[in-house]
């Protein structure tokens, strides 16, 4: 290179920054150039492509949880929304099982879907959580279903509290999920309340059954009454998996308060009020 040619070529650092630009720059001008000449088969297929698109925004944005749920972090289904028991067996009880004297097969069925939950056993049911989001129930001394209710996420929780079963959908993809109260032993929704985060382990009950501990993943615990729903309290302490334990009035559970950390933070809570009574970390 000539002396006169370096001395008049030179590039400002200052510069710099504006060759991120230059990505964008060369993408608009060859997607200007594409659209010349377009003939009307090309534009049928560009007109496709952005439909597609408008139409997978709309999905994604349609599987998001509604204003309410995002808003509160939880909000009760109408009862004109509940889901719909499918009853498949005249009945709406089982007999219970017999004792035997040695250990043997009682029955064999076939289930058409995969089972997620630890199935529970109540009024003479054998009740199970499926991955496709049924809830079914099969008679305990036969193993034939009785009824089917089915939910929109996979069932990870169940727990069977006097004549009433729990139903929790869970997994970590889920961004909202139900909690949902069946009748037993006939299976008829009673109430149900969707949370904003997952509920992957059975909730915890008082001994009377009047209210239950639940925790949502990352919307953390709540307190409910078991009759309706309602909502006692909630404690964002952090993203729970795991059941809470009820001893004494306190509520014991596990946290990760900052999911960016491998670290968690166990809890006792007081269990009509939900304040902390004391936390201790769990490096």
């Amino acid at each position: 290179m000539s002396k006169m040619l370096r001395n008049r070529l030179y590039f400002f650092p200052a510069f710099l920054p504006l060759m991120e630009v230059v990505p964008w720059l060369l993408t608009a001008v060859g997607a200007l150039a594409g659209t010349v000449g377009f003939s009307v088969q090309h534009r049928k297929i560009a007109a496709f492509g952005i439909l597609c698109l408008v139409a997978a925004g709309v999905i994604f944005y349609a599987a998001l949880p509604d204003k309410a749920v995002r808003k509160d972090g939880s909000k009760h289904t109408p009862a004109a929304l509940l889901p719909v028991t499918k009853v498949l067996q005249a009945g709406t009880s089982a007999a219970p099982a017999t004792s035997l004297d040695k250990f043997t097969d009682l029955w064999s069925v076939a289930v058409t879907h995969q089972i997620l939950a630890a199935p529970v056993v109540s009024n003479g049911l054998l009740i199970l959580g499926m991955y496709t989001g049924e809830v079914e129930a099969h008679a305990l001394d036969t193993g034939k279903i009785m009824w089917v209710l089915s939910q929109q996420g996979p069932i990870a929780a169940l727990r069977a509290q006097g004549n009433v079963a729990y139903a929790g959908e869970g997994l970590h993809h889920l961004k909202a999920s139900m909690l949902t109260a069946i009748a037993l032993p006939e299976g008829k929704a009673l109430w149900q309340r969707q949370f904003l985060g997952h509920i992957e382990s059975p909730a915890a009950f008082e001994e009377n059954g009047k209210k239950m501990w639940t925790g949502t993943g990352p919307g953390g615990l709540w307190a409910l009454d078991t009759g309706n729903g309602d909502v006692l309290w909630h404690k964002e302490i952090g993203h729970m998996d795991s059941t809470p334990l009820l001893v004494n009035g306190a509520v014991y559970i596990a946290a990760q308060p900052d999911e960016q950390k491998h670290e968690s933070v166990f809890y006792a809570l007081d269990a009509k009020s939900g304040n902390a009574l004391w936390q201790t970390p769990l490096p």
